[in-house]
């Protein structure tokens, strides 16, 4: 089984509205960012920007810093279609930090180009309307060599707190809190790598906690075969996911599907989830599963089929490695101590 979502029509529509922030001699006193402004230089809010509309913040330039201040860039709240908080796209460098990011079709965006860093942000309530309208947190397409780290990340959807799309690889999701991402009973994950060709990431030391549907899921691609491989997941805390998508599958810790092969997931603590703890999807091969800590899961009883703190899938685990792992429940015997 898989589920695939693609970012569509969504990633490829900016409207612009308001000021724009140059570089140059007219920098030395910007102009007053609106909903839409384009910034080209490094700054600091000194005020909340919004209700917006259409999208808050284009950024335009590489190699330099939006510093929220402590202060919001906000949508609409408890509408639907208000575009992209803080987006950036075809740049290089760029440092958002220190703020609020609320009630968007998604959070910030990173569209190709990358080496950015995205730090120390609420990113809260937004919500999309379906594939083509975002419906994530922070959201990386086809960017590379950022680091996601420090931020809440908190009620967006219905796709996905963090979620990583096409070949965004060598990326750094670190030591966020992802919670609540469980948007109107949708299959809602906290963190997302669905490529295709999402590779060589590293998701460390977060918290992941309250997903509709899984917490951490790595995906396959069946069509081109561009496959998610060598992801580490390690030293996350993933528990009380999966409980949201009533009638369907109970949600799993962390779990991989078909053909998404050679992942590390180690050292993770994975517990009282809906579904399985850490569940290896068939044909889903190659990886090494190492010294996490799986208990209490399996906890909703209706379920199409058999749940455990440790599951594969596989016929024999085929090269799956399972090894050093605490669990209370496991299928099948390859899943070793």
């Amino acid at each position: 089984m898989t589920r695939t979502r693609r970012l569509g029509a969504g990633f490829g529509v900016v409207l612009l509205l308001g000021a724009t922030v140059h570089t140059g001699p007219a920098a030395a006193v910007p102009a007053a960012l609106t909903c839409g402004s384009i910034v080209t230089t490094n700054i600091t809010l000194t005020a909340n920007i919004g209700p917006c509309g259409n999208g808050g913040l284009v950024i335009r330039a590489n190699n330099i810093i939006l510093d929220l201040g402590g202060f919001a860039v906000r949508g609409q709240p408890n509408q639907t279609g208000d575009g992209v908080g803080i987006r950036i796209r075809n740049r290089t460098g760029v440092t958002v930090k220190n703020g609020r990011v609320t009630d968007f079709s998604a959070g910030v965006v990173l569209e190709n180009g990358g080496g950015h860093v995205i730090k120390d942000l609420l990113v809260k309530d937004n919500i999309g309307r379906g594939s083509n309208d975002f419906g994530d947190g922070i959201a990386l397409s086809s960017s590379s060599g950022n680091s996601i780290q420090n931020n809440d990340v908190i009620h967006n959807g219905p796709f996905d707190g963090i979620g990583l799309f096409g070949p965004s690889s060598d990326n750094l999701i670190v030591n966020n809190v992802v919670g609540e991402n469980n948007i109107a009973f949708s299959p809602d994950d906290g963190i997302r790598i669905e490529g295709p060709g999402a590779k060589n990431n590293t998701v460390r030391s977060n918290s992941v906690t309250g997903s509709s549907l899984d917490g951490i899921a790595i995906f396959s691609d069946q069509a081109t075969g561009n496959l998610n491989t060598g992801n580490l997941i390690v030293d996350n805390t993933v528990s009380a996911n999966g409980y949201g998508l009533l009638g369907a599958r109970p949600g799993d810790g962390i779990r991989t599907f078909l053909r998404a092969n050679d992942n590390e997931i180690r050292g993770n603590r994975v517990h009282d989830n809906a579904g399985s703890g850490i569940l290896i999807g068939s044909g889903s091969l190659d990886n090494e599963i190492l010294d996490n800590m799986a208990t209490g899961n399996a906890r909703r009883a209706a379920s199409a089929s058999p749940r455990f703190d440790l599951h594969d899938l596989n016929p024999n685990c085929d090269n799956n490695l399972w090894q050093g792992n605490t669990y209370e429940t496991a299928f099948p015997t390859c899943v070793t101590g």
